[in-house]
């Protein structure tokens, strides 16, 4: 799975949790998070996406992670990086939860 895919899938569950619980906050950071709006591998604000993939080359340089690795890194990438309503958001999304999702979705 790519960095980008990486991206896309923290996004969705960050978006689930915005579905079930709407927050301002996390919609607004979900806004600039938004991976659909242009047709490049991006963000809607550019410096989303760049800034989440340094911070993913700086840990893993390149290795292929697990989906359990995945969701530790994306949480402490958002608990870095995020507001703490959206940290709070993602500490809703069950890890067991995302690494089935994972799991069924690179197969």
């Amino acid at each position: 799975m790519s960095i980008y895919q990486i991206f896309i899938f923290m996004f969705y569950a960050l978006d689930a949790v915005y579905d079930e619980v709407p927050n301002e906050t996390l919609g607004n950071y979900l806004s600039g998070l938004n991976p659909f709006l242009f047709n490049d591998e991006g963000s809607a604000d550019p410096a989303e996406f760049e800034q989440f993939k340094t911070a993913y080359n700086e840990i893993f340089n390149g290795t292929t992670q697990d989906a359990g690795m995945l969701y530790d890194f994306c949480k402490a990438y958002l608990v870095k990086n995020a507001p703490s309503e959206v940290i709070k958001a993602f500490g809703q999304v069950e890890k067991e939860e995302w690494i089935e999702l994972f799991e069924k979705t690179i197969k």
